[in-house]
């Protein structure tokens, strides 16, 4: 027999469960213990689509939906090789924001670093169907910190985005995953008058070193 359970509407991660979900009786009292008893809000902590065993046994993905395009969080998708063009897109958007060309390098250098995760990792930020943001960090062995650690390289949103917590949530994803690989620490460079930056980086916790950074191109032989 099927126990037919009104869900109201609650956020969960990336999603809200909407409507109506049919869950077999069987897979409730393996999966929650009792079956009916404070079922409700047993559901709102664990069901999650494609993030929790109950989501196979609910009829109907329809019950189940993304966010709105309107609210704060976004999807943030790891980038492998067949999204290197919509990264490159996003990467020229941002260039022509800080009034700088992309290169033929960089777009062989997106690609690259695209399709090998040695180098380091891309994601794209995405609002329903629109890439609304990007992040890109290349990894590194410091002996200070004792092994692998990041340089997170581009972190960045659209204007019209700005403003919505979207970029917490793109850092947020970032840091998980950088600590997933084994990263140690995370290091960035940002323009000492973007305050806005500088207030995001410091709520998760990244201090200023009080060192300056330096570069010199080297021309290939």
């Amino acid at each position: 027999m099927d126990i037919v359970v009104q869900l109201k509407r609650i956020r969960l991660k990336n999603y809200v469960v909407v409507g109506i979900a049919r869950i077999k009786e069987d897979h409730l009292s393996s999966s929650l213990g009792s079956p009916c008893a404070g079922f409700l809000d047993r559901v709102e902590l664990l069901l999650c689509y494609d993030k929790h065993p109950l989501s196979i046994h609910c009829e109907g993905e329809t019950f189940l939906s993304r966010w709105p395009p309107n609210q704060f969080e976004g999807n943030v998708i790891s980038v492998g090789p067949h999204e290197a063009n919509r990264l490159s897109v996003l990467v020229r958007a941002f260039h022509e924001e800080s009034g700088h060309a992309v290169s033929r390098e960089h777009v062989e250098a997106i690609r690259q670093l695209c399709a090998d995760s040695t180098l380091g990792q891309a994601w794209l930020l995405a609002v329903g169907d629109r890439d609304v943001g990007y992040a890109l960090a290349y990894l590194r062995h410091s002996i200070d910190h004792g092994g692998r650690i990041s340089v997170l390289d581009d972190l960045w949103v659209t204007v019209s985005r700005r403003g919505q917590g979207l970029g917490a949530r793109l850092l947020k994803a970032v840091c998980e995953d950088l600590r997933a690989v084994g990263a140690r620490a995370v290091l960035l460079e940002v323009d000492p008058a973007n305050q806005v930056a500088i207030s995001l980086y410091s709520r998760f916790g990244f201090t200023h070193t009080g060192t300056a950074f330096y570069v010199k191109g080297l021309s290939a032989s």
